[in-house]
């Protein structure tokens, strides 16, 4: 559903090609994420939560990959152990396959401006990284650590640059929820702070 308005589409391409490509983005830019202790788990949990705040009855049916998520950031913060690759995919693929199943399922469940709210910041970050690798002649897939959360752990300790990613993720999406009718406010003022963060902490 987009801005109230219905759209049934029924060609192969909505259906099966673009979910696809979105959940290869999905899984690139989160596991882009996995640069500094507890973020990639927090930007989990933080995902999660507001999907069964949408819709509760997820809560019985993910209880035990909450519990996983909320105990394995109890060991990453004591550095005991580490998400890898495999960790972030894990995640990622759950979720972002459980909102496409809950899109398909509920019509009602979601507007696509608000999987994009949700979503945007990672997105951004993967987005600005490409672009500027590329532009540096560098292959985009190679790391670095010029990433969001780089910059913030460089400029600021380590719980307070989780501490701003998560409110940058979660503040708009909850207004959102609250506030629809803020959408185009809400892009706006995301956008502006993530790159307003990625300039002042870059000079450093």
């Amino acid at each position: 559903m987009y801005l109230g308005l219905y759209y049934f589409p029924n060609n192969i391409f909505i259906k099966f090609i673009f979910p696809t490509f979105c959940i290869i983005v999905l899984l690139n830019a989160f596991n882009f994420t996995d640069g500094i202790n507890c973020l990639a788990t927090l930007i989990g949990l933080s995902w999660i939560l507001y999907l069964i705040i949408k819709l509760p009855i997820l809560f019985d049916a993910y209880i035990f990959f909450i519990l996983f998520l909320v105990f394995f950031l109890i060991l990453n913060f004591l550095k005991k152990s580490y998400l890898g690759d495999s960790g972030n995919y894990i995640i990622s693929a759950i979720i972002g396959s459980l909102i496409i199943i809950l899109n398909n399922k509920f019509i009602e469940f979601f507007f696509i401006e608000e999987i994009f709210l949700l979503l945007l910041v990672p997105g951004l970050d993967l987005i600005r990284l490409f672009y500027k690798r590329i532009k540096d002649g560098k292959n985009p897939l190679i790391g670095d650590f010029d990433h969001f959360h780089h910059l913030l752990n460089n400029k600021y300790e380590l719980k307070k640059s989780l501490f701003i990613y998560i409110l940058i993720i979660n503040i708009p999406i909850y207004l959102f929820y609250f506030f629809n009718f803020l959408l185009i406010y809400l892009l706006i003022l995301t956008i502006f702070c993530y790159f307003y963060l990625v300039n002042i902490t870059s000079k450093n």
